[in-house]
């Protein structure tokens, strides 16, 4: 920051290379008034056109200073940039400076005052004012010119060689050739701050290629073009390539994006095509003769294309802009997409550095600004200056700038503490709007028409909006909308204009200003009166203190600030003829905060005493503030009645001195229940597999919560709101859908197949070697038989040889197993039987001992030999599959009725779940339906 002894009032800034210093005659006369150079050679005419009066120039100058130049096979010639805006009212004046034959391209050297043009199969160099030299002569036609003013370099097509050459401008230079094997390149131009050249590839379908200045490969820019490219040129300042082909303009952004095409006149043939400035300009001949066709270049878009014609012009075979700021010895390198930076672009020496705005800080790519936004303790600034809104951090009058869109020309802001977006009013749109802080979803809230928004204020129990508006006919009115603009509400009429608007919900309190008069009622617009108050000549500003027992005034044009008690009506000066002419308070603590009417910065002063307190921020960088706004979440603000569901009321709720009263938009009635409006639209109450959340209100622009009945789950956040048309903003039936527990399955139906095939495979197996079991189990004990049966109870006898029982030593527990003989069971076999047949559930026949016989051999699925033992050998060695040593004697035989089915039986003496044992019915898990079998004891 460079530290000034007086305010500045303009900047300018100097630099020789885009302002170079020329001489003129009259520097030697010494006139001591004005000197007027005169021409005394005869005007000059375009070959082929009469004289008129309205293109007479001077003799072929010697330097150019801005101009578009063209040529037309014979001649090359210059019109003024002035004809670009100036052609609708006058004529161009037309200046020819070099001639030869069959000249096709040209390409400009501001630097030398010189231009390179193409004749034939020779690139020659005509120094305005002076001769014409060659600088080379080629085998084949030249199709392309290009300079590149950085290198002093001149750059050429050649369709037949299928080349592109370089040579420099000095005498003893050397061409050189940077591409060859190219498809018929055509027409060339230049990239100078990437070093990138563009040309156009004629062969075929229409492309346009790129490659490096210095050589090297080439590459695709733009393919498969509907129709032949014509002519190119590049916009350093823009970044985009543009071109021309049969019937409209294209253009594409230097990274490749941004692709788009402008229809034109498909009669006529286009040539050249040159950018001067923000205006592209392009050659197309008729029957008729020459048009110059002009569009303005808005952003990456194309504008109000408009042709004007040339005196004598009857034919051009290139345009070019010769423009001195625009082709400087040295590239600034901020010219090519600002450098990259979001905000300011600032060279230093060969490179650059980016810089942010004010309110913006600069990120770690040094590049990107970004706004940080102060959650709570701010004020809330206008700069009208900038049209920009700022947040002042309270505890260190740090500023970061609230990112809204820059189109807006913003005249009152506020803020709504409840939905923490930030209001305000765009006086060029007459529309309000709002945002968050960091600058997204802005919106519009309501448009106001032909009335303008004097001030706002917001309800921070409701976050309805309170405004003043003059109307250009005289008087005004007092307004409520609701936050989304769906109900707006008309508070007051007033014959005089209404301007400041304060509020203390908590006791239904509306303040306003009329001129210098002071009006009170209820927020609901009822119960009108005057505030008397000597002295006041123009009302800038209200605030009431959070407390609700003062009134702060600001009087602009008087020059002073005034407060007054609301109970007592007592009046008490705070602050007066200090030229500070204040136009906006707030109120935070025991200050009052004020910005006076030129300031650049927020000052304080005890809200009681009025003596001078620091100012919370007096940033150099402010303009002049205009509107002051302090973040207060102070509950003392808050009308309870209309905070829980708007009270019921399906529009507005009102808070009034003493209750609440709910309204209806202007033309709208209340019904007889006095919440809902006539013909309001009411949200369903009922929900399907689910329940909105008591005291839910469902009326349009209104918030519910809901709940999901027992095995339902929500597929959406737990709120919805209710739309303008009655219906909530997600469709019930989607709100909550049944719990499914799905089984774990492939992704493939042939694998799903697969597998269904398998369990049935698996249940045919099981089923043999049930029956062959039960079989063998029948002839070798004939004391233990199973028989089917439909009824529902189980009785169980069992020789205790053939079984054995686990429980715990505490029988009361009641949490032991019993081990049943139970037909079918396929996952559950005899071990006793001596049966050596493969059992698919415990492995091959090879892999399962009968363990009555003694065999220690190994067995996976058991465990090995020292761990596996008969349990009917009396063997106390512990088994893992089947707990551990502590086997009980047989208790008696228990009914079914002590064990709930189940499929997965449990073994419960060690707390240790093993599958296929039953469990008590006091035990959880899942359990094997019994009904359907039974066993009896020995057979008679």
């Amino acid at each position: 920051m460079l530290p000034f002894t007086y305010e500045p009032v303009g900047v300018a800034v100097f630099s020789a290379s885009l302002q170079p210093f020329t001489q003129s005659d009259c520097d030697s006369q010494g006139c001591s008034h004005i000197c007027v150079e005169e021409q005394v050679a005869p005007p000059v005419s375009v070959k082929g056109a009469s004289l008129s009066p309205l293109i007479r120039r001077p003799a072929a100058p010697t330097t150019l200073w801005k101009g578009i130049i063209y040529s037309n096979r014979s001649d090359i010639c210059s019109i003024p940039v002035t004809t670009i805006n100036s052609h609708p009212y006058v004529m161009a004046e037309v200046t020819c400076f070099a001639s030869g034959a069959n000249i096709t391209f040209i390409a400009p050297d501001v630097q030398s005052s010189a231009i390179y043009y193409s004749s034939g199969n020779s690139v020659m160099k005509k120094i305005i004012g002076a001769s014409v030299s060659m600088v080379t002569t080629t085998t084949n036609e030249i199709t392309g010119l290009v300079l590149d003013y950085t290198t002093n370099t001149v750059i050429w097509s050649e369709r037949s060689g299928g080349t592109i050459v370089a040579r420099g401008t000095a005498a003893n230079s050397r061409s050189r050739t940077l591409f060859g094997g190219l498809d018929s390149p055509a027409d060339i131009t230049l990239n100078s701050k990437d070093r990138i050249l563009y040309w156009i590839s004629s062969f075929g379908t229409g492309r346009i290629m790129k490659g490096g200045v210095d050589g090297g490969s080439a590459s695709e820019m733009v393919g498969d073009l509907s129709r032949q490219p014509v002519r190119i040129t590049f916009d350093r300042h823009m970044n985009r390539l543009y071109w021309t082909e049969s019937g409209q303009v294209g253009t594409i952004s230097a990274d490749g994006s941004g692709k788009r095409t402008y229809p034109s006149d498909t009669l006529h043939q286009y040539t050249g095509v040159t950018v001067f400035k923000n205006y592209l300009l392009w050659a197309a001949i008729d029957k008729d003769g020459v048009k110059i066709n002009v569009s303005v270049i808005s952003g990456d878009g194309l504008e109000a294309q408009t042709p004007f014609s040339v005196p004598g012009m009857t034919h051009v075979t290139d345009i070019v802009a010769y423009d001195t700021d625009d082709n400087p010895a040295v590239i600034n390198p901020c010219d090519a997409d600002n450098g990259g930076c979001d905000h300011l672009c600032l060279p230093v020496q060969d490179t650059f550095k980016c810089y942010c705005n004010f309110g913006y800080r600069l990120q770690s790519n040094q590049k990107t600004c970004r706004s940080f936004v102060v959650q709570k303790d701010f004020f809330l600034v206008l700069d009208e200056t900038t049209m920009r809104i700022h947040q002042v951090a309270e505890a260190d009058g740090a500023v970061h700038t609230v990112p809204i869109l820059k189109d807006n020309n913003i005249s009152v802001i506020t803020f709504d503490v409840k939905l923490r977006k930030v209001v305000w009013y765009d006086a060029r749109r007459h529309i309000i709007k709002k945002a968050n802080l960091d600058g997204s979803e802005e919106d519009t809230v309501i448009s106001t028409e032909t009335q303008t928004v004097k001030d706002m204020e917001i309800d921070p129990s409701t976050s309805n909006i309170f405004y003043t508006v003059s109307s250009p006919l005289g008087g005004g009115a007092v307004y409520v909308v609701t936050h989304d603009g769906v109900t707006t509400r008309t508070l007051r009429r007033t014959t005089e204009n209404p301007g400041a608007i304060t509020l203390y919900p908590r006791s239904g309190l509306l303040v306003w200003a009329e001129g210098s008069v002071i009006k009170m009622a209820d927020m609901s617009g009822s119960g009108v009166s005057t505030l008397s108050l000597s002295g006041l000549t123009t009302i800038s500003d209200l605030k009431i203190d959070p407390d609700g027992t003062t009134l702060y005034v600001a009087d602009s044009d008087g020059d002073k600030i005034h407060s007054i008690n609301l109970q007592t009506r007592s009046q008490k000066e705070l602050r007066k003829n200090n030229q500070e002419f204040p136009v906006a308070l707030a109120v935070k603590g025991d200050n009052l905060y004020y910005i006076d009417r030129s300031g650049r910065s927020i000052k304080a002063i005890h809200k009681s005493t009025g003596v001078g307190r620091s100012p919370a921020s007096d940033a150099a960088e402010f303009g002049y503030l205009i509107s002051l706004y302090d973040y207060n979440d102070d509950d003392r603000l808050v009308n309870n009645r209309c905070l829980a569901s708007n009270s019921d009321c399906s529009a507005i709720c009102l808070p009034t001195t003493s209750d609440r009263v709910c309204a209806c938009a202007d033309g709208t009635d209340l019904q007889d229940d006095r919440k809902t409006c006539v013909r309001a639209a009411v949200c369903p109450t009922s929900m399907k597999n689910g329940a909105l959340t008591q005291g839910c209100n469902p009326y349009p622009s209104r918030v519910c919560g809901y709940t999901c009945n027992v095995g339902y789950r929500s597929n959406f956040p737990s709120r919805i709101s209710c739309t303008a048309s009655g219906q909530w903003n997600v469709s019930q039936e989607l709100l909550c859908t049944e719990l499914v527990t799905q089984p774990k399955s492939s992704n493939t139906s042939a694998v799903i197949g697969g597998c269904v095939a398998a369990v049935v495979v698996v249940i045919i197996i099981i089923a043999v070697i049930i029956y062959i079991r039960r079989r063998g189990a029948s002839e070798r004990h004939p004391g233990l038989s199973a028989t089917w049966s439909t009824e529902p109870i189980i009785t169980v006898t069992k020789p205790e040889e053939m079984y054995d029982e686990i429980g715990p030593s505490d029988d009361t527990m009641n949490r032991y197993i019993s081990f049943r003989k139970i037909s079918p069971n396929p996952e559950r076999k005899n071990f006793a039987d001596g049966s050596l047949t493969a059992n698919p559930l415990y492995g091959s026949s090879s892999q399962r001992k009968n363990f009555a016989d003694g065999s220690e051999t190994a067995n996976p699925l058991y465990g090995s030999s020292s761990q596996r033992k008969n349990f009917a050998d009396g063997s106390e060695i512990a088994n893992p599959m089947y707990g551990t040593s502590n086997r009980l004697p047989v208790p008696a035989p228990r009914p079914a009725s002590s064990f709930t089915p189940n499929t997965r039986r449990r073994m419960m003496n060690n707390e240790s779940p093993v599958p296929d044992y039953d469990t008590p019915r006091s035990e959880s898990g899942s359990y094997l339906d019994l009904t359907n079998c039974q066993e009896t004891g020995p057979r008679a």
